[in-house]
């Protein structure tokens, strides 16, 4: 029997995440992670998190993104790994805001772009 590490259509998605320390409760939010453990930088908070049936990537930068804070930090899923950040203002799961509250079609247009880059490429690759 495959571990879920392994096993095929099972997205293992494994996060390192800096946050601040006032935000680093809203990474509950993160649906089907556990923390696996957490190192004190100054004012901020790493924390490793794994999800052994976790969401595939977009999933998991949609999910990311919604929290609304800032962040940084390397995701892995399905043993690809990607660099992430965001500064809180920003969201996949919700258009991109400009200050006055109206949608900054510039910022949605690159999202979707990448999204559907994303898409194409695992595409190509067999994914």
């Amino acid at each position: 029997m495959s571990s879920p590490d392994t096993m095929a259509n099972v997205p293992t998605a494994r996060l390192s995440l800096i946050v601040s320390a006032a935000d680093v409760h809203r990474l509950n939010l993160l649906a089907d992670f556990a923390e696996q453990g957490h190192t004190v930088i100054g004012q901020a908070i790493n924390v490793s998190l794994h999800a052994p049936n976790g969401p595939p990537a977009p999933g998991l930068m949609q999910q990311i993104g919604a929290l609304g804070i800032p962040f940084e930090g390397h995701a892995q899923v399905d043993g690809r790994d990607y660099l992430i950040a965001g500064d809180g203002n920003q969201t996949m799961a919700l258009p991109p805001l400009r200050c006055d509250g109206s949608v900054d079609l510039v910022r949605l247009r690159q999202s979707e772009w990448h999204a559907g880059f994303l898409v194409r490429v695992r595409a190509k690759m067999g994914d």
